[in-house]
């Protein structure tokens, strides 16, 4: 992050990894009405199992996976009872199962990030069915992965589905204002905390029975990626939260002797599906962007209803919720972890398919997070082959724009950066120092080398695609950062900078917004061009 002036330049954060985890005990959807009422001695309430059986044909669910065994139910028989006061037996069963979910997607997404543990300086877990100790599950799980005892830790419970979102959000904002942080993001959920046997007066319980299945997803973020060893996914553009006022009671739940007790109404497809458009519309607003079929979609997967409701409210293409329907589809609804599991999707099916990105080819995209409140996580995310693309504009355009004959200083300096992602940085450093002509020229091509092709971009303003006109402003995003573009770029074309100017006007200008530049390796006065 540089500084100047009281402005702030920084790096978008970006998603560098992904990891997801499922417990082993996988059951068929068509056989769980047999297996629910027979595990919870309940067979005798036949009108309830036939209530099951439809709903669990109905929600387009095939199977999940539970972190519940016969063995734990036979240690434990009063899990199965309605309303049975086991709250210490959840707990302590959850503690071992939470983490250990945990545990696995983040080292599946340590494995693909392929750095060391040694890098991560922050943790984030979420868990709205876990065990409430102290220390939490975080603290575990930090000594399980090997990370370093100064790590910051994070952990969240009870935030319901949504908190998919939730982290994602708040590592962006950490990535963004921490030099070189590397989070670990994860949402671990097991429903052995709701599970119980049937009443007719909650059926509550019934549908909970019917849609919600275990797993964790992970995520590593960070800023400023090492391209040489760091392969980003997503760049997170931005993410916000709302929520849909008088819509408290819609879904939630309470810890009780009995363990954790869901509420959940019939009314949340149609809240969601009333509400979508106008906060979808705010969002996208600043970017310009109103074709939701334009996007890529990453979506929690709550439920059939949910789903149609958005599709038919937005009128999407039927192929854009198919990430979101196929998880839907393999693992009912994961809870906070649901997110995670879509977008691991959403770039495998891309790659798959043979897309020019990890969003289906699309330019931009929306991850979308639904829980208690109603509660509304809204994270708008791009691609890193299409955000890269923009922010690497033609070196011809850059002269164009400040009328400059040829741009050689910057095409020497871009390209030792990209000699720098093949070779180690010491032999960077010697091969810049020897080809430079002077000590003052080599320490400029190190200083552009490290504001890279993204600050090059940006002296471009408004770009979109390669050259278009945009609302979009590289590291400045906005139009006052815009428009001082536009204004050194007529100062040069009037004569201010001469075109073909030695080397000591020439860097001066391509700063801009940057303090002038110290080839001792300081940053001082601001140029005056």
């Amino acid at each position: 992050m540089s500084k100047n002036k009281g402005m702030s330049i920084r790096s978008k954060a970006t998603i560098l990894a992904i990891g997801t985890a499922l417990p082993p005990n996988i059951i068929y959807q068509s056989d769980y009405p047999d297996y629910y009422f027979n595990a919870t001695n309940s067979e005798h309430l036949s009108e309830l199992k036939q209530k099951l059986t439809r709903i669990c044909t109905r929600s387009n669910i095939q199977k999940r996976h539970f972190y519940l065994t016969d063995e734990m139910l036979k240690d434990h028989p009063n899990l199965a009872t309605h309303k049975e006061p086991t709250l210490d037996s959840r707990n302590n069963l959850l503690a071992q199962g939470v983490l250990n979910l945990a545990k696995d997607a983040a080292e599946q997404a340590l494995k693909e990030w392929s750095q060391p543990s040694s890098r991560i300086t922050h943790l984030i877990l979420h868990t709205a069915t876990g065990c409430i100790d102290m220390p939490g599950p975080d603290y575990e799980l930090l000594n399980l992965l090997g990370l370093e005892p100064t790590v910051n830790r994070y952990m969240f419970f009870h935030n319901g589905c949504y908190a998919g979102g939730t982290v994602l959000r708040l590592a962006k904002d950490i990535a963004e204002n921490n030099p070189d942080a590397r989070i670990l993001a994860i949402c671990s959920e097991s429903t052995l905390s709701i599970f119980r046997g049937p009443s007719a007066a909650c059926m509550d319980t019934l549908v909970g029975q019917a849609l919600f299945g275990d797993g964790a997803g992970a995520i590593i973020v960070g800023s400023d990626s090492d391209l040489s060893v760091e392969r980003p996914l997503y760049e997170i553009v931005s993410a916000s939260q709302s929520i849909i006022p008088g819509t408290a009671d819609a879904v939630g739940g309470r810890v009780e002797e009995a363990g954790f007790v869901l509420f959940l109404k019939p009314s949340v497809p149609i809240h969601i599906t009333n509400n979508i458009k106008e906060g979808l519309s705010k969002v996208f607003e600043p970017l310009g962007i109103t074709d939701w079929n334009s996007l890529f979609w990453i979506v929690h997967p709550g439920g059939r209803k949910i789903l149609d409701g958005i599709e038919n409210e937005l009128k999407l293409d039927k192929e854009k919720l198919l990430a979101t329907r196929q998880v839907l589809e393999e693992y009912g609804n994961i809870l906070s972890g649901g997110v995670i599991f879509v977008m691991d999707e959403m770039r495998k099916r891309s790659k798959k398919q043979g897309m020019a990105t990890t969003g289906e080819g699309a330019e931009f995209g929306v991850l979308l997070g639904f829980g208690p409140g109603l509660t509304i996580e809204t994270s708008v995310l791009r691609p890193w082959g299409v955000a890269r693309r923009d922010s690497n504009l033609p070196l011809a355009a850059v002269a164009s724009r400040f009328g400059f004959a040829s741009m050689n200083l910057v095409e020497i300096a871009l390209e030792r950066r990209k000699e720098a992602m093949e070779a180690s940085s010491s032999k960077m450093e010697a091969r810049v120092t020897k080809d430079a002509a002077s000590v003052e020229e080599a320490a400029f091509y190190n200083h552009l080398r490290h504001l890279g092709s993204n600050y090059v971009g940006s002296l471009l303003g408004p770009s979109k695609g390669l050259l278009g006109p945009s609302k979009h402003y590289g590291p400045y995003e906005s139009a006052r950062g815009a428009a001082r573009v536009e204004q050194r770029g007529a100062r040069v074309k009037q004569g201010v900078c001469s075109d073909r100017t030695p080397f000591s006007s020439l860097k001066s200008t391509i700063r801009s917004e940057h303090e002038s530049f110290d080839p001792n390796g300081g940053l001082n006065s601001a140029s005056k061009c």
